[in-house]
């Protein structure tokens, strides 16, 4: 439009002058000149923004720079891990990658919602990056929940720029990322299952006290559920090698009570009872009661159960019930019945 409103007095004049004949330049050198001054104005560009406010009843126009005019949320990256998820009692470790391209711009990653024991740290061996860490205590799920989902919102804190129309515009911005964090009851498994005061060998017409500990994880004394003991007989009663079958040790054990000793730990108090009940003979192979036997061998399996379902592995326990009473002979060995003697009848 400017270019247009000058060239048009410009061309009225030179048809004016021609017209009458009072004008005696070369008209090709006013066409040259009318080129160059149209190319002065279109190389000019745009009237830079205004702002208008009105201070005191008077208008006040305030420059704007093009840079300022244009900056948007576009320019903030924040990119944190994907599946951030947790376990009660274990400690877990997520990296949050947060920067800005526009230069002389300082930044800071903040959390809103985060759950109170989580940290969010700057990293000090990546830049642009945060470290957010959280070790879920325990009993953050109630009890009859295995999984929560926490909404946590990260945003980019502007602290400073390279002008104050720079911090005001991104300051104006909305520069957060919205993510899910996952928490979930403690996955670990429980272990270290260990059996104590049960020998190899035990006598029959006896009782033996034992104890079964086994570490639980994600419990304590004020576990609502405890801990269960479970001891069976697989089965499995032919050992390659063996003239004899192993036979069900379970059957043997008198269930005690259990208790929380410490750090996880949980301890079972038993019984094998060989006095009120009765041993078993000793099998052979085909089934059948072994002659000579001087014990019989048995055998049972022992796993921990959690109050959340997750066990240890089964830990198998092979012994020998000794005996100290007299042992029935085997059938084939038992005499065979005397035939009563026939009388004489005398006619």
């Amino acid at each position: 439009m400017k270019q247009i409103s000058t060239l048009l007095p410009l061309l009225a004049l030179t048809v004016v002058a021609v017209g009458c004949g009072e004008y005696k330049k070369n008209p090709v050198s006013d066409l040259e000149q009318l080129r160059a001054h149209g190319r002065v104005e279109t190389q000019k560009g745009p009237d830079a923004a205004r702002v208008v406010t009105i201070e005191k009843d008077r208008p006040v126009y305030k420059q704007h720079t093009t840079e300022a005019a244009t900056i948007t949320s576009d320019y903030v990256k924040i990119a944190p891990d994907s599946h951030m998820s947790f376990n009660e009692e274990q400690e877990s470790s997520y990296k949050i990658r947060a920067s800005i391209s526009l230069p002389h711009v300082v930044m800071e990653l903040t959390a809103k919602n985060l759950p109170k024991e989580a940290r969010l740290e700057k990293s000090k061996e990546e830049k642009d990056t945060y470290i957010l860490t959280w070790k879920p205590r325990l009993y953050s799920l109630p009890q009859d929940k295995n999984m929560k989902i926490i909404s946590v919102t990260f945003k980019a804190d502007i602290k400073s720029a390279s002008s104050p129309q720079e911090l005001e515009k991104l300051r104006s911005l909305v520069l957060e990322k919205k993510v899910e964090l996952s928490l979930f009851k403690n996955q670990e498994l429980p272990s270290e299952l260990t059996v104590a005061g049960l020998e190899k060998e035990v006598f029959e017409d006896s009782e033996v006290s034992f104890t079964v500990t086994a570490k639980v994880p994600a419990t304590d004394a004020q576990t609502p559920v405890k801990p269960r003991l479970v001891i069976t007989y697989d089965g499995v009663n032919l050992t390659a090698g063996n003239n004899y079958r192993e036979l069900d040790g379970s059957r043997h054990v008198l269930p005690g009570n259990v208790e929380y000793m410490k750090d996880g730990v949980w301890k079972f108090s038993l019984k094998f009872d060989t006095k009120k009940i009765s041993v078993q003979p000793q099998l052979g192979r085909d089934g059948s009661a072994l002659a000579h036997a001087d014990g019989t061998n048995v055998r049972m399996s022992f796993k921990v159960l959690s109050p959340y379902g997750t066990s240890t592995p089964e830990s198998l326990m092979q012994l020998k019930i000794r005996y100290t009473k007299p042992t029935p002979p085997a059938e084939s060995e038992k005499p065979a019945p005397e035939t009563p003697a026939k009388k004489e009848v005398k006619s």
